[in-house]
């Protein structure tokens, strides 16, 4: 099984290169701020990313906020593709809210399957220590501690950001990849009511047994109703997990079986994308999807 959504060898070496040259400085991204949080629920800290929208002093408005894991690599990325969309109007502006971690890729990799995944799994843990022993030293890898990750981002995270900057709690918007992607379907079935728009790429539903579907079946059990709006995507070239596209496929079918109410939902599935590069397609096209005028 090939990587959930590592970066690539060539990469870390590239930056690595980079970092070397400690008299030139880093470029940066204007109009951001970063700080880092301690969780008492995860026990961990966390590294925050703030990306404030065009107009933020101007306006005296409260703002979408727009959550996206892995900030290490999506947090650049969704903030450049927010901004175009709002100056042309595509969208409205938004903040940006990276949740990442403190240290380098490898931390990131290993830290984030402990967040990410609803329980312990030895193939899963396996998986990511073979995947992350070319970025050298990095934390234990333990999975399971999703509960402990959403409880983060709804009791602690969200309340903090809610009371520093003026963001819509009506309008909080949770996007993942891969692992992530995966996390941002088990937070829809488990607390859907804590975001109100769920976009989900190249989603990692096949691991683990199909754990997923089986959060899936067991909300349908209990409730015929899913305030919210999904987003789900994957590339057709995609080859990192197999079966991936196919588990997307089945998705899509249930969904539209169980026929929910109060879910719009839309799954695309690209033609020309494989797994790391559907992500930025995804972003865009699921944000402008939630800003359309209703039916």
């Amino acid at each position: 099984m090939k990587s959930l959504c590592t970066m690539s060898v060539v990469l870390t070496l590239f930056t690595g290169h980079l970092s070397a040259q400690a008299a030139v400085p880093w470029a940066t991204i204007p109009a951001t701020e970063r700080f880092e949080v301690h969780s008492r629920i995860v026990g961990a800290d966390f590294q925050i990313s703030v990306a404030y929208p065009f107009g933020y002093q101007q306006i005296d408005a409260r703002f979408p906020v727009l959550y996206v894991l892995d900030a290490w690599w999506t947090f650049g990325m969704a903030t450049d593709i927010a901004r175009v969309l709002s100056a042309d109007q595509l969208v409205p502006p938004m903040l940006v809210v990276g949740v990442g971690y403190p240290g380098g890729l490898g931390d990131a990799i290993a830290l984030r399957v402990r967040d990410m995944t609803l329980r312990q799994s030895d193939a899963v843990e396996e998986l990511i220590a073979q995947e992350v022993a070319a970025f050298g030293p990095h934390p234990p890898i333990a999975s399971g501690g999703a509960d402990a990750f959403l409880r983060f981002l709804t009791e602690e995270l969200m309340p903090r950001l809610e009371r520093d900057y003026r963001v819509d709690p009506a309008q909080r918007i949770l996007h993942g990849h891969s692992l992530g992607g995966s996390f941002v379907v088990d937070v829809l079935f488990r607390e859907p009511t804590a975001f109100t728009h769920y976009i989900s790429s190249a989603p990692a539903l096949v691991l683990d047994n199909g754990l997923s579907f089986q959060t899936e079946r067991a909300y349908s059990a209990a409730s015929d109703a899913l305030p919210a709006t999904l987003f789900l995507a994957v590339g057709r070239l995609d080859v990192a997990v197999p079966g991936i596209v196919e588990s997307v496929t089945a998705m899509a079918d249930t969904l539209r079986v169980r026929d929910y109410e109060g879910l719009d939902w839309e799954v695309v599935q690209y033609e020309d994308q494989t797994h790391r590069s559907v992500m930025p397609v995804v972003l865009r096209d699921a944000l402008r999807h939630f800003a359309r005028e209703p039916n």
